[in-house]
């Protein structure tokens, strides 16, 4: 942390913040670690500040590691940093290390790329629904992975830990994601190249991420001149990826069977786009086994892009998501915030590309 406030440009758009800063920062030095400040109604009327500037003030010295608030208790001065144990901790989405999740495997190797060039160890802190903020005590920052309400969480993490969301922006911490809108509108874009007009899209309504791939697919449909008609699309209710080994899989083939049954021939669609490279994989198969040809009849486009999309014949064509950049990414802006408390929040947005494969061909 900047002993000298005075010289932190990041403030400079907000002088009375930056005033504020300045004098609770120097009443923390006069107070000494561990001391409790004042009230916020002595703060507010010894600054003459209004509530939202003290408020800011406060985050951001909490964000420095300078105070640090326990609700219902007060404010305190923070003690003198603890020596760095080389650990970082992860805490993932429900299907986090769950072998099935296929991604998940580049991204740990982008992760553990750089945690080893750094001498460093991961350790895992348990899933959204299941872990102890006690571990917190045991890492010098930790990783978000794939967890649909991190804002939320990040609440729970103690004030002062560095943090990185990966694949979940939130507002006050940093974050490594891909523009999964954009994805949606990547897929669609490549089967309008190959002629297709009747494009399905087969979604989640959850997670978020599901929310923005659909959006995009819509967007790439109007902007294109395209109708949307309503039965060109299949939104189900989330997968439970704790009930199988290979939940997408099933979902993708359960799904497209349904379809089959109830309308898809109507639909007209020589083409679809599905939420995840597993659940296609799934479609691929039912098409295959009801005698549809991929791609000759219906060409399939999935989402992630991972060696997987290799397992089948023939092989997926998908949208790439650099996932091994992304986990690379995350360890080096966590370790700038460990290594520096003053470091900026960061919102990093990495490029989607395509991975073409032979489950698209042009329309016939």
């Amino acid at each position: 942390m900047p002993t000298d406030l005075r010289k932190e440009k990041t403030l400079d758009n907000r002088p009375r913040l930056k005033a504020t800063c300045i004098k609770l920062h120097e009443m923390a030095l006069d107070l000494g670690a561990e001391a409790r400040l004042p009230t916020m109604a002595e703060l507010r009327e010894e600054f003459a500040v209004s509530t939202y500037t003290l408020n800011d003030a406060i985050r951001e010295l909490e964000r420095r590691q300078v105070l640090r608030s326990v609700n219902g208790v007060g404010i305190f001065v923070t003690a003198r940093q603890r020596p760095l144990t080389g650990n970082i901790g992860i805490i993932g989405g429900e299907g986090f290390h769950r072998p099935q999740m296929a991604f998940h495997h580049r991204l740990m190797h982008g992760l553990e790329k750089v945690v080893i060039r750094n001498k460093q160890h991961l350790m895992f802190l348990g899933d959204e629904k299941n872990w102890d903020v006690r571990a917190c005590e045991k890492v010098d920052g930790i990783l978000v992975v794939g967890v649909d309400n991190a804002e939320q969480m990040v609440h729970h993490i103690p004030s002062g830990t560095p943090t990185v969301t990966i694949f979940t922006g939130t507002e006050n911490t940093s974050s490594v994601t891909v523009d999964d809108y954009q994805g949606g509108k990547l897929a669609v874009e490549y089967l309008l190249q190959n002629n297709h007009q009747r494009i399905a899209c087969l979604m989640e309504k959850l997670p978020a991420l599901s929310k923005l791939r659909l959006a995009g697919y819509k967007s790439a449909l109007i902007e294109n001149g395209i109708k949307l008609k309503s039965e060109w699309v299949r939104l189900t209710s989330s997968v439970d990826i704790t009930k199988s080994d290979q939940p997408y899989i099933t979902w993708g083939r359960q799904q497209m069977q349904k379809w089959l049954r109830g309308g898809w021939q109507k639909t007209g669609c020589t083409a679809i786009f599905v939420q995840n490279e597993m659940a296609a994989i799934g479609v691929i198969q039912l098409l295959q086994e009801e005698g549809i040809n991929v791609p000759q009849q219906v060409s399939v486009i999935g989402f992630d892009g991972t060696e997987l999309c290799n397992v089948v014949s023939p092989s997926l064509c998908a949208v790439q998501v650099p996932l091994t950049e992304i986990g690379a990414k995350a360890v080096e802006i966590l370790n700038q915030q460990i290594n520096d408390a003053s470091s900026e929040i960061q919102s990093i947005v990495l490029p989607l590309d395509m991975r073409k494969g032979g489950s698209v061909a042009t329309a016939p």
